[in-house]
């Protein structure tokens, strides 16, 4: 009774766990499809209309690797809770924006909660699960956050087309809502560093530098925005040189010395780089360039997480046949076969080709997802694991003395 009892807690946390991946992936789909309807309601230009979905991964960027910190030390799930909250609320205030700088505040605010989110998440599943476990709850969340994906264009298209753009986040607020209720009901709590003090001027001294770093290369043909990157890389100098010299920092800088985690990591930016822009770039390309309807590029950009979803179904019995480091390898090639497709792209480049570059990269991206997060995982635990076999030989050799 008591492994069953253990086995269905699991099984709601999961799912507790697997809503709020879905809503923000939603959102960045769907937002995506939306923008052109959004310019034309607001009245905003090409440039400033990046700045909506830029403006929410700048502010995951900066406040991810915080967000992490401040869990391991006042608890993972109320950090996770609390990110879903921000989440939600944003969504509200996108759903009432009546301008250009309102939509961007609602974007900083999402970007707040989905760090707060992913910066606990994958802390949650490691706590919780072990071994194929492991492998098995992370399919799960990969084809929670691909199945949001696949919905986003789709809902995104014909919210668009039929309704109006902010119905799209009245669904966001009305699904929010819904997981911080599930969240709430959640009676266990997670720790990695109850008690450590906070590490305020470390996160201050990242998240400027981050942000000088990111806004230099995003006007990096401009003249004299060179001083931004400069500035930006000496703050992340001068943060490596403090972190080295705190008591509790907010990176740990051993991990630096973990190959396997370096390599994966590594790994984890050559596969997404390239088609983080994607589906905005073919948003604009499809509608602006090509003159289609957001319906008709809502099912046509739906083909990547399409393929996303159908391969993540099948992923456990593959990562089961393949061992993940190859598995990885593959996925990376797929990848790359789809990069070089789109490198092709042309004022009358058929769809057909879009479609082909759409469903490698869907393929690659999911193939890649789950056995690389459990290599990462692996790879920090052994160093865990080495770190504590260490320290035990030290109190060893005092213990003789």
């Amino acid at each position: 009774m008591d492994i069953e009892h253990n086995y269905n807690k699991r099984s709601y946390i999961l799912i507790s766990l697997a809503l709020a991946p879905f809503l923000s992936n939603f959102v960045i789909t769907a937002l995506n499809i939306a923008l052109p309807s959004i310019a034309l309601d607001l009245n905003i230009k090409a440039v400033p209309l990046g700045w909506i979905p830029t403006s929410y991964l700048i502010t995951l960027t900066i406040f991810l690797i915080p967000s992490a910190k401040l869990g391991d030390i006042y608890g993972r799930k109320k950090l996770f809770k609390w990110g879903l909250i921000l989440f939600t609320f944003g969504s509200i205030i996108t759903v009432f924006s009546w301008s250009y700088h309102c939509i961007i505040f609602s974007r900083i605010l999402q970007g707040i909660g989905s760090a707060m989110i992913f910066g606990n998440l994958y802390a949650m599943i490691a706590s919780i699960y072990i071994h194929q476990d492991r492998i098995r709850a992370l399919s799960i969340i990969f084809c929670s956050i691909f199945l949001g994906s696949f919905l986003g264009p789709i809902m995104g298209g014909l919210l668009s087309g039929f309704y109006n753009w902010r119905v799209i986040f009245v669904f966001c607020s009305l699904i929010g809502m819904v997981g911080i209720i599930l969240l709430s009901r959640m009676d266990i709590e997670w720790f990695g560093l109850k008690g450590e003090k906070f590490d305020l001027c470390g996160s201050l001294m990242f998240g400027i530098s981050s942000l000088m770093i990111i806004h230099g290369l995003s006007k990096i043909n401009q003249e004299l925005n060179w001083i931004f990157l400069v500035l930006g890389f000496l703050g992340l100098i001068a943060f490596i040189a403090y972190e080295t010299r705190v008591e509790n920092p907010l990176f740990n800088l051993e991990l630096v010395h973990n190959r396997e985690f370096i390599l994966n990591n590594a790994a984890t930016l050559l596969q997404f780089a390239p088609i983080a822009p994607l589906v905005f770039i073919l948003s604009i390309y499809l509608q602006n360039v090509r003159g289609f309807s957001p319906i008709l590029v809502g099912f046509i950009l739906v083909l990547q997480p399409l393929a996303m979803l159908i391969v993540s179904i099948f992923s456990e019995k593959l990562n089961k046949l393949i061992a993940a480091p190859p598995m990885v390898t593959i996925s990376m090639i797929i990848s790359l076969m789809s990069v070089l497709v789109f490198l092709t792209l042309k004022m009358s480049t058929p769809i057909f080709v879009i479609i082909l570059g759409l469903t490698l990269s869907g393929i690659g991206t999911s193939l890649f997802s789950s056995p690389n997060s459990h290599l990462i995982m692996n790879s920090v635990e052994k160093n865990i694991m080495e770190w504590l076999r260490h320290q035990s030989q030290q109190c060893e050799v005092l213990e003789v003395v």
